[in-house]
């Protein structure tokens, strides 16, 4: 496991991103990566998701915290192939 913010992740090519504390292992962050920085969606991938909210992914807007370090497992972060659109693992 690693430390690292959205913004790192985003410079560093990594646009899928996963905590291994979270409830349900398959969720993960999708963030959108514009001139290597991260952009202002993110894209929340779990298989609740279409039970609770009718659709998966959930958008939502990134506006705070991009720089706050949060833990992800570096071994589970991903990066997605030019203009391929993301996927569950």
């Amino acid at each position: 496991m690693v430390l690292i913010s959205i913004n790192q992740a985003a410079a560093m090519g990594i646009d899928r991103l996963r905590q291994p504390r979270w409830a349900n292992l398959e969720d993960y962050l999708k963030i959108d990566i514009i001139d290597g920085k991260a952009g202002p969606w993110g894209h929340l991938y779990s298989p609740a998701n279409e039970a609770v909210n009718g659709r998966n992914p959930v958008d939502m807007l990134l506006l705070q915290g991009r720089d706050d370090a949060v833990f992800i497992d570096a071994a589970s972060a991903q990066t997605s192939p030019p203009g391929t659109a993301p996927h569950q693992p």
